[in-house]
């Protein structure tokens, strides 16, 4: 009878472990679904956490690509600046769905950061895009820096500001603000879209040549 006992004890202290193990994943899947903002103004660079409203998801979301019809965006920025950030881009919207690559590039002196993506999202209106890719390949991250892995979303905002034939040119624009999401956040193209107070809070940059910014917005 006292073996049977010590067998039952046992047997409840090991279901009891295994209720404690498995409590953890809910709070491992909400750590996971985090988002980053990173503000670049001038020689200052800080990466910081941001809350999403979930009642603005739920309103706003509808999935990537919003746009129905076509939407394009292309372009380069490396400011003439020390520790510049490179970034380029190419994306097109059809009825196929969003096709395209980007590549960033950050070297500072306390973490550097070189991403390899694929277009996730297009967000077009009007000379306006909010642009989304998907890190496809982490070439190269080290420093004091978010632990950033494939599958990590990156979103920005740019203004195509060149006007053929009006006798005047506003430089093209980029805002200072990225947003890397985790993959396990919701898809964000449309929860803050061009225009969006999340992108004008830190201002935006003069794109310069030999950069430059297009977009095209025709849809239905």
């Amino acid at each position: 009878m006292k073996n049977l006992f010590l067998a039952i004890l046992s047997g409840l202290i090991l279901l009891t472990a295994c209720s404690k193990d498995e409590s953890f994943e809910p709070i491992d899947e909400q750590s996971n679904e985090v988002v980053y903002v990173f503000d670049q103004n001038m020689d200052v660079a800080d990466f910081s956490n941001v809350t999403i409203d979930k009642i603005q998801e739920i309103s706003n979301n509808r999935g990537p690509g919003y746009n129905e019809g076509f939407a394009h965006s292309s372009g380069f920025y490396k400011p003439q600046c020390k520790d510049p950030m490179i970034l380029s881009w190419f994306a097109n919207l059809d009825d196929t769905g969003c096709h395209g690559t980007a590549e960033l590039q950050i070297i500072r002196p306390n973490f550097t950061m070189h991403l390899a993506m694929e277009t996730e999202c297009i967000n077009a209106e009007g000379n306006k895009a909010v642009y989304g890719a998907i890190i496809t390949e982490v070439i190269e991250i080290s420093g004091n820096i978010p632990p950033i892995t494939e599958m990590w979303r990156l979103y920005f905002e740019v203004t195509d500001n060149y006007q053929m034939g009006s006798g005047g040119f506003d430089h093209d624009q980029i805002s200072n603000r990225l947003i890397l999401a985790s993959p396990r956040s919701v898809s964000l193209c449309n929860v803050y879209p061009p225009n969006h107070p999340m992108w004008s809070s830190e201002g935006h940059s003069d794109v310069m040549s030999p950069g430059f910014v297009k977009v095209t917005d025709l849809t239905e």
